[in-house]
Parts: structure tokens; sequence; C-alpha cells
């Protein structure tokens, strides 16, 4: 049984290969299997519609105090 199961999503992956569709099924936190997905879940999500982007990060820094101190904008990864 998996944990949640995202349906009729399509999904970028950031391999570069175009976007396709297909479920995808997540257990303890990791996906384990992409396609059919075949198999009882806990929760069911339906993406019809949306981007599914598995390990998306956003770089963006979100601290608007950063405009009046750092002239390039960096992301926060950059600030240690």
């Amino acid at each position: 049984m998996f944990d949640l199961k995202i349906l009729h999503g399509t999904v970028v992956d950031g391999s570069g290969q175009p976007s396709f569709g297909a479920n995808i099924a997540v257990r303890d936190g990791l996906i384990v299997e992409v396609g059919l997905c075949d198999g009882m879940a806990a929760r069911t999500l339906d993406a019809e519609g949306a981007l599914v982007t598995p390990d998306f990060l956003d770089l963006h820094c979100p601290y608007d105090g950063q405009v009046s101190w750092d002239a390039d904008l960096a992301p926060s990864c950059f600030m240690a």
C-alpha cells in the first residue's frame, strides 16, 4: 500500500527529457513508482492539469531585506 498516489499529473523531472503524463506513488516519503502505480493508497491527489516536479528546489531567498545589502540577490545557500 502506498502512502500517497498522485494521479494524472504532467511530470517534469529536471532530466532534460520532455514532460510526460504519469501517476506517481509515494511510500515513507520516497517516490517508489512512476507510471501506472497500481495498488491502494492512504491518500490520493488528482493532479490533472498540474505540473508534478519531484525534488524541485526554489533557490530564491524570500528575505526581502536582502535587496538592501546584496546587489546580486544571491540565493540563501551561498550565505553560509
